[in-house]
């Protein structure tokens, strides 16, 4: 544990440590962020606030996404999810015990397919296959 990361541990409330430990354990190095690396960013490119969590999960791979979210479900963990953060239904708006999963390094296509019709970054869910006529 760095310097950094120690007084970073200091701030974060008693319940919070076995799930950050557990995220930095299992992600790689650099994916999880703490304390004010996470408060001094805004709350929104709308809002004038900061964030009020402590930690900052930035996963590049759904199998780091679902890594941190299992890891976040067995420590029965609030997580709040950080795309755009345009605020338009202030659904990325955190409290200090949250662990925000931010899509920020979610930035490569890995793969597309004509066929399935998603690209590698879906959840998973293909779009329904269109037929050539209209249903009456």
């Amino acid at each position: 544990m760095t310097t950094s990361t120690a007084s970073a541990d200091k701030a974060l409330n008693q319940a919070q440590r076995p799930v950050v430990q557990a995220l930095m354990a299992a992600l790689p190095k650099g994916t999880v962020i703490l304390g004010s690396a996470v408060t001094e960013r805004s709350a929104g490119i709308w809002r004038s606030d900061q964030i009020q969590a402590q930690v900052l999960v930035r996963p590049k791979t759904t199998e780091e996404v679902s890594c941190a979210l299992r890891i976040c479900h067995e420590h029965h963990q609030s997580v709040v999810p950080h795309g755009g953060l345009t605020g338009l239904v202030e659904g990325a708006l955190t409290q200090p015990l949250d662990i925000v999963l931010s899509t920020e390094r979610l930035n490569v296509i890995e793969e597309i397919s004509a066929q399935r019709a998603h690209d590698g970054r879906s959840s998973g869910r293909h779009a329904p296959k269109r037929s050539g006529g209209r249903s009456q």
